[in-house]
């Protein structure tokens, strides 16, 4: 989610006039301050004030502003994302902004001169609002840091709207605001990033070590939000890497734990005003976003990336499932109410998948105290039988096709390649426009398998795809929308499973065709599953001070009397998960 673009409503006329000009002013201004990325020559004040002014420049076509601007614009946004990812030491870093945070400019010269007096009227307002309460301060910041009312000094404001710019400049999703993660890996974006190294500079892992790096200088959500887009964007390549240098501990769970033990009284007493509510919003959106990356792909196990410590995911989601609910009954008439309740579902749904895998991974038994939704999905998804409509025949070769299309791995039998590590040579099979290949050397391998040779499976997947009547236009995921939303993924896999037994009952996919079909699409999707999980040999045994949390937010005068309409208890509940591994036993819960 993203607040709203302050300059929609502004004149086009006003826009062209005054402030379009002194965003071009900010982006010279900024390129030749920054030119060195380990050494600004310009002081934090005068910089936040031009990255600020810069805004306009995001909204910059190609077709309506001419070519010049467009590509200045681009540089630009190459120039802040090398200040943020260039290696530095910690003390380099250190030191960096703490010359930011003293003024030595040279006031006379014209830029100088111009953005250091923007800077001055900027203070002086904020100055002068802060004097009528704390609430009359306006968000000036609220678009970059997600905080109305941040407590710091401007330079640490220039940062955080660095962090805020790029984050909407790498959103992926639909539409000219957002970047193409597919033309992005392929190397063929007409704007940047134009590919994957411009995203990956310095590699993988200098990536990631510097945005742990600016975790610890800034304790904001801004760094977590462009990274999340990030591993999206750069998927496979960097994954290894957020996994080894444990990026769910400290950029995820830590920060957010910290944050809530901080702020929760004062979160308790303010449920009628939403401000301090915002950045535990945010945090928990941002929680739940990651640990979707986490859970939701196929080359490396969930488990890589907790370093045991699942119980803290458990708990933070149960947290969140609750404080979520609490403001929904405290602000019954706010129309963000059904976005809270969304939340906590998705929360207490997410913690469901980690319970769901920790009971398979076993032997042994844990006792948690749990959402209550969140023992109730597992239970369900635990108990309930298979349905007519699960076991159809054809659904293993929908999934195995619509994973083929979209998730652009290399079909060839051992080959774990994807378009992310290939780009541009990255080529889809023109016959059956399903499956691809990462080159010609696995092309040719497939075609002619022992088992499953392409040259048999593509007819048969082509004969499907044109019942279909072709593939629908897989876009980018826009993370703007309603998160519980069917995606066009799923749509087009319950279509091709209708039109898989459409084929079946009119004879014209016979048995053997079948059946041939779901042993290579059995043998796809099991080449494609993670490697072997990694199971610590000891789990952390969660937060100490978690039941007092529950207690605190589910004591409350009121609270269990207002509860959602679709939750049916909302005490904590004691939850016993025995876990019988993989001897052959069926894992239970009994809540």
């Amino acid at each position: 989610m993203f607040p709203p673009n302050p300059l929609a409503n502004i004149d086009p006329e006003v826009l062209r006039q005054y402030l379009l000009p002194l965003a071009i002013d900010a982006l010279q201004y900024l390129v030749r301050s920054l030119q060195d990325p380990l050494h600004p020559t310009q002081c934090g004040n005068a910089l936040y004030s031009a990255v600020k002014r810069s805004g306009p420049l995001e909204d910059v076509k190609k077709a309506k502003e001419g070519p010049g601007l467009f590509n200045a614009v681009q540089r630009l946004w190459s120039t802040l994302y090398l200040f943020l990812v260039t290696p530095r030491t910690d003390e380099q870093l250190q030191e960096m902004i703490e010359k930011l945070s003293v003024c030595n400019c040279n006031h006379s010269s014209g830029l100088s001169a111009k953005f250091h007096a923007d800077y001055n009227m900027i203070k002086e307002r904020r100055e002068w609002m802060a004097t009528k309460g704390p609430h009359a301060i306006p968000a000036i910041d609220f678009e970059y840091s997600d905080s109305e009312s941040i407590e710091g000094d401007y330079p640490t404001f220039f940062l955080l709207h660095v962090f805020g710019t790029l984050r909407k400049v790498l959103h992926p999703g639909q539409g000219p605001g957002h970047v193409s993660v597919t033309l992005i890996r392929k190397g063929q974006s007409k704007r940047w990033p134009n590919q994957l190294s411009d995203l990956m500079p310095f590699g993988p892992d200098q990536l990631v070590n510097s945005f742990l790096q600016w975790n610890r200088v800034l304790d904001f959500p801004c760094v977590l939000k462009i990274a999340l887009p990030l591993f999206t964007t750069c998927g496979t390549l960097v994954r290894q890497s957020v996994a080894e240098h444990n990026v769910t501990r400290y950029m995820v769970f830590e920060p957010t734990k910290r944050y809530l033990d901080n702020n929760l009284a004062v979160l308790l007493e303010g449920a009628k005003d939403l401000r301090p509510w915002r950045e535990m919003m945010w945090r928990i959106c941002d929680f739940c976003s990651y640990i979707t990356w986490v859970e939701n792909h196929e080359d490396m196990a969930p488990d890589w990336f907790y370093h045991g410590r699942e119980i803290e995911a458990l708990q933070l989601a149960s947290i969140f499932g609750y404080l979520l609910d609490f403001v929904s009954e405290e602000q019954t008439e706010n129309p963000e109410v059904s976005f809270t309740q969304e939340l906590s579902l998705k929360s207490c749904d997410l913690g469901r998948s980690i319970l769901d895998r920790l009971c398979v991974q076993g032997p042994g038994h844990m006792d948690l105290v749990l959402h209550p939704t969140m023992i109730r999905l597992h239970d369900h998804r635990a108990e309930r039988p298979i349905t007519d409509e699960e076991n159809r025949p054809g659904n293993i070769v929908a999934l195995a096709m619509v994973r083929s299309r979209v998730r652009q791995r290399c079909a060839a039998a051992g080959c774990q390649q994807t378009l992310v590590h290939v780009g541009s040579d990255f080529k889809v099979c023109q016959g059956c426009s399903t499956v691809g290949y990462c080159g010609s050397e696995c092309r040719v391998r497939d075609w002619k398998d022992e088992d499953y040779p392409h040259k048999h499976v593509c007819p048969l997947v082509a004969k499907i795809l044109k019942n279909l009547g072709g593939w629908p236009n897989f876009k980018d995921k826009d993370e703007t929308k309603d998160m519980n939303a069917e995606t066009p993924e799923m749509e087009t896999l319950r279509q091709l499973a209708d039109v898989i037994e459409e084929m079946i009952n009119a004879g014209s996919l016979p048995e053997d065709q079948l059946d041939f079909l779901r042993y290579w699409s059995s043998r796809l999707l099991r080449s494609w599953k993670p490697a072997n999980t990694f199971v610590p040999a000891e789990r952390a045994p969660g937060y100490d001070n978690y039941e007092e949390i529950l207690e605190k937010i589910t004591g409350r005068p009121g609270f269990s009397g207002q509860l959602p309409s679709n939750l049916k208890d909302k005490e904590p509940t004691q939850h016993t998960c025995h876990c019988h591994g993989h001897d052959g036993h069926d894992a239970s819960a009994a809540a």
